[in-house]
């Protein structure tokens, strides 16, 4: 419950379960950052958001841009852990 986003990219079967929900996340964090700017957040804030994120506990980061999920992070991430486990 409490690998960072890089440990989920760097397993196989994480990634798979984690990649729908990465990307929700990535425009989720991107339109908080920068809010509608077609740009990069490391243009805009001058930092790349992703890897700061990287290195955090996946819940934890999920929980910044909860108002933008459709369930809580928790929940996401018991789901995401019964489908990797599954592959």
């Amino acid at each position: 419950m409490n690998s960072t986003i890089n440990e989920w990219l760097e397993d196989p079967r994480g990634k798979k379960a984690f990649e729908p929900v990465y990307e929700t996340f990535q425009n989720l964090a991107k339109k908080t950052f920068i809010g509608d700017k077609n740009e990069s957040t490391e243009a805009a804030i001058g930092m790349d958001v992703m890897q700061m994120f990287g290195e955090m506990p996946l819940v934890s980061v999920l929980l910044w841009v909860q108002g933008g999920l459709n369930k809580p992070a928790e929940e996401i991430v018991a789901d995401m852990l019964a489908q990797a486990r599954s592959l």
